[in-house]
């Protein structure tokens, strides 16, 4: 290999030097008229953005040339041949505009196709839109707030296509914060739809606006909790006592909120679903949107006894001994009880001798059957047995 390449180098080397004179005598001394062809997108010039948009694609202009070779080869033309449109003082509408071409010196534009275009411009859809307080989405740290705010300009205008336009349904700012303190920030605007996300294609004017505003912490204060209930308790219960663990809790809110709260409520407990004493962990709400709660549940304590329902009821005294006489034989008893029904051995009650207590007997056929005895009328019943 290493033969191949020195051997001969000196006529190699003359054979080089002469192919390279030749080629550059055809180039330079030898300078012949070459014709190209070439696709170019085509431009417009004198378009008013700030009022119109093309609403129609611009094609590709074919175009034939025809220049010396040696500028063909030494130059870039195509990237100086521009193929335009005029749209001077041309409204919204459809034009069938005519094709110019500029092209370099030296250069000779030979054919244009087409040499005609239909162009559709459309109106670009102006509105301007205030910005509110509610637009600035404050990111803050926990126990923050803001406690002033003022920003400028009080509204933007935004440009862009109809469908476009017609897709926004307000503006948002955001920032985020973690410490209290005096902020002063440009902020970019974002036009937004109706689910909050963002329109693209729109112009803004202007794309930021100036915010000053004052961070501080939300102040704090104790107040009670009081429970809350739903549907009632089953007809034979009665709640004796609701006691909350802890019975306050801290809450943080700006000042103009918390200065009306006096006290938070649980979330509801079913009555319906309670049938014994019973302990359940509730959540604690505030009417009050912004409130910090501290801590946010709280065990709840619910004590319950059976309703106690009061009756008078007559009483009939019976003796299986014919002989056996009872004076009174019918008394009036007042009991209490827990149940809604009485049992029949209450109302008809025997006596077998002369020996018995009827009021004894009375009160521990009461007591046997779960009710309570009160009084007895009249307090003293006789027996007498016949001789």
């Amino acid at each position: 290999m290493k033969k191949l390449i020195t051997e001969n180098i000196g006529i190699k080397l003359i054979s080089f030097l002469i192919a390279f004179l030749l080629w550059a005598y055809v180039i330079f001394s030898e300078n012949p008229v070459v014709t190209r062809e070439c696709k170019i997108p085509l431009e417009t010039i004198n378009l008013e953005t700030k009022d119109y948009y093309m609403a129609s694609e611009l094609p590709e202009i074919k175009i034939t040339y025809r220049a010396n070779r040696r500028k063909v080869l030494t130059h870039d033309i195509e990237a100086h041949i521009h193929p335009q449109v005029n749209l001077l003082s041309l409204l919204d509408g459809t034009y069938d505009l005519k094709v110019t071409v500029n092209v370099p010196p030296d250069t000779e534009l030979r054919s244009i196709s087409p040499s005609h275009v239909k162009i559709t411009l459309k109106k670009l859809i102006k509105k301007t839109i205030p910005i509110k307080p509610e637009n600035f989405r404050l990111s803050l740290g926990r126990s923050l707030y803001s406690s002033s705010l003022k920003y400028y300009p009080k509204d933007i205008r935004i440009v862009g296509k109809k469908i476009n336009i017609s897709k926004v349904s307000g503006i948002i700012i955001l920032d985020e914060i973690r410490n209290p303190g005096n902020y002063r920030k440009n902020l970019p605007v974002f036009v937004v739809d109706k689910d909050n996300k963002q329109v693209n294609n729109i112009t803004i004017d202007p794309p930021f606006i100036s915010v000053e505003y004052t961070i501080r912490k939300l102040p704090v204060k104790k107040v009670k909790i009081k429970a809350t209930f739903i549907n009632k308790l089953d007809d034979n219960l009665i709640l004796k006592e609701t006691s909350i663990n802890p019975d306050s809790v801290s809450i943080s809110a700006k000042p103009n909120i918390l200065k009306d709260i006096s006290y938070l409520i649980t979330e509801p407990i079913d009555l319906s679903k309670v049938s014994n004493s019973v302990k359940q962990w509730k959540y604690i709400f505030s009417k009050e949107k912004g409130v910090l709660i501290d801590p946010d549940r709280v065990e709840v304590t619910l004590k319950l006894s059976q309703k106690e329902f009061k009756k008078t009821i007559i009483v009939n005294l019976f003796s299986p001994d014919p002989k056996l006489s009872i004076s009174p034989a019918t008394i009036e008893v007042n009991i209490g009880y827990f149940k809604t029904k009485i049992p029949n051995e209450i109302y008809k009650i025997k006596i077998s001798n002369e020996n018995d207590d009827p009021v004894k007997i009375i009160k521990d056929l009461i007591s046997k059957n779960g009710f309570i005895y009160y009084s007895i009328k009249p307090n003293k019943i006789k027996l007498s047995k016949a001789k």
